[in-house]
């Protein structure tokens, strides 16, 4: 159960820790160092071994709701226990190794309020990584833009929104039954792109476009600890939301069609053509008003151009003629430097010994 918000209080800011005294005080800081001043910080440590705790508790504000678990959950329900102890109108993410820009919140909720149709916002961030000067990373910033990169591969989740920076409105939280606790409870499991999978069923995203966060881009964190783990559960997420739309397709035509939007070589040479027409009618459904936008119409041709390298292990015939009337109907397509990265991943792809296939996929032939 949700404890009933306090409209007194406008947000209520989530933050994790588990094992990270190195940087979670500049985290904390980032937070209470914010323009906006109207929010609660619920921060729940998930059974450190270290000094992370001691740390928290050495911020005297009222602000701060500290809360410990027992045992160690793991992040996801970690996450729902600090919604659940939540009461601010708006859910703001915070992750312990990542610092939030001062103005941070009060730009979110700002555009939130004058946005009414919007159900999240996240931002743009710098990226920060050992050995590389900080960088910024531009997420889309229009709802449709959104949409559609939303409708495909788990892989574009963080091309699409980044977690640590969403404010998204309670009530949406709340109907969507918060994060996915059963399957949750596996490391490395893309709790994110689960959320963002059932909300974008019915909800609209936006990101502003200025960096509002410095995240931390660390090789041993679990989304590359457990990178193989991680893509694969990004392809079942992937399948439960065609099969939503497709509930009495054959499970065939759903897995082909799922290896499709995941960017994953198909299983025999007839499934290029089934998915290639399955695809346009869920993109459609899945789409819903948006479809008639001219800016989804071509990102739908956009999907399918990048599923050639992969429809092309399989069906070369069929993917050379879909690739030349891409070609004549978006000639800027052939400047596109993604498609050939990827036509390159696949040529390497056919000279791997087929029994290192599967290691070659989940590392190499994402959407990347």
């Amino acid at each position: 159960m949700m404890m009933n918000p306090d409209h007194s209080i406008k947000v209520s800011v989530i933050m994790t820790t588990y094992n990270c005294e190195q940087y979670v005080a500049e985290a904390i800081a980032s937070i209470l160092k914010q323009s906006f001043k109207d929010f609660e910080f619920v921060i729940v440590d998930d059974g450190s071994g270290d000094r992370t705790f001691e740390i928290i508790s050495s911020f005297q504000d009222a602000r701060i709701v500290r809360l410990r678990n027992k045992q160690n959950l793991g992040q996801t329900r970690s996450l729902n226990v600090g919604i659940r102890h939540s009461r601010g109108r708006y859910i703001a993410r915070m992750d312990a190794d990542d610092v939030s820009y001062p103005d941070r919140l009060q730009k979110q909720i700002e555009f939130l309020e004058k946005n009414p149709m919007i159900a999240m916002v996240g931002s743009s961030v710098i990226i920060e990584q050992e050995g590389w000067r900080p960088r910024a990373f531009r997420v889309p910033t229009d709802p449709i833009d959104i949409k559609c990169f939303l409708a495909v591969s788990g892989d574009l989740s963080f091309w699409s929104i980044a977690h640590s920076t969403i404010v998204i409105r309670r009530e949406v939280f709340e109907e969507s039954g918060l994060y996915n606790e059963d399957r949750g409870a596996s490391p490395g499991y893309p709790q994110d792109y689960d959320l963002w999978s059932k909300l974008s069923r019915k909800y609209l995203f936006a990101n502003i476009s200025e960096p509002l966060l410095r995240y931390r881009f660390l090789l041993n964190s679990d989304s590359r600890t457990f990178a193989d783990k991680q893509l694969e559960e990004r392809w079942r997420i992937s399948y439960e939301r065609i099969k939503y739309y497709f509930p009495d397709e054959d499970n065939g035509h759903l897995t082909a069609l799922t290896n499709m939007v995941e960017f994953r070589p198909q299983a025999c040479s007839k499934d290029g053509s089934l998915v290639l027409s399955l695809f346009e009618d869920y993109f459609q459904r899945y789409m819903g008003q948006s479809y008639s936008n001219k800016k989804a119409q071509r990102t739908s041709h956009l999907l399918r151009f990048y599923y050639i390298p992969q429809l092309f292990i399989t069906n070369k015939l069929l993917a050379l003629c879909v690739m030349l009337k891409m070609f004549v109907t978006y000639p800027g397509f052939l400047f596109d430097v993604r498609f050939y990265r990827k036509c390159l991943k696949v040529l390497l792809f056919q000279l791997v010994p087929r029994k290192y296939h599967l290691c070659f996929i989940t590392k190499y032939l994402s959407y990347r």
